[in-house]
């Protein structure tokens, strides 16, 4: 653990300056903010590598834990309201998606299972889809690193333009929400576009 100090005491320090960004009055999403201080960090300063297993243990673990402590802030009356015309429609989605990765890995020929691994990511969960998949789908390490990036590319370009391209088209609250749910593939992403 002690090995890891370092990296976590930075996460814990690049999550506090977010959290402060998050009460100034124009309101910053903490997710966002996060995430932005944590790209200016990567590529402004350089880290030493005694950084890195701390920064791992936060990015893996920690967030594992922070994602299931979010499922306890879910109003699940709010879920009863969606109802099963929601729910059948993001299972329609899904299998779309599922199926155009089969028949567009196939198309364009895609090295490896990186592109099986980026449809899985982006219809069900992101990374955590990729993590569970990646060992009986694909060999090469490099398939899944790949495939992780680009989906979190995506994923955090999503979270960015996303709300701005739904409130321009005036569409209410619940439907912003329903698409955010619906088009982002990430908790992560989903509740930092919020």
């Amino acid at each position: 653990m002690k090995e890891k100090l370092s990296g976590i005491l930075l996460s814990v320090s690049i999550t506090l300056i977010a959290l402060l960004l998050s009460y100034f009055p124009s309101s910053v999403n903490i997710i966002l903010a996060g995430m932005l201080l944590g790209i200016l960090f990567g590529n402004l300063i350089k880290i030493p590598a005694s950084f890195n297993a701390g920064i791992s243990f936060t990015s893996s673990k920690i967030l594992e834990f922070s994602i299931l402590f979010l499922a306890f802030s879910i109003n699940y009356s709010n879920i009863a309201k969606v109802g099963w015309g929601s729910f059948l429609l993001l299972a329609t989605v899904i299998m779309i998606v599922l199926m155009l990765t089969v028949y567009l890995s196939k198309k364009f020929q895609c090295p490896g299972s990186t592109g099986w691994l980026i449809g899985f990511g982006t219809a069900i969960c992101g990374s955590s889809a990729i993590a569970a998949l990646a060992p009986s789908v694909s060999k090469d390490k490099n398939d899944v690193v790949i495939a992780m990036a680009v989906v979190n590319l995506f994923g955090s370009i999503g979270m960015i333009a996303m709300p701005f391209i739904f409130q321009s088209l005036s569409l209410p609250d619940e439907q912003i929400g329903f698409m955010l749910g619906g088009t982002l593939h990430s908790v992560g992403n989903v509740a930092g576009a919020e």
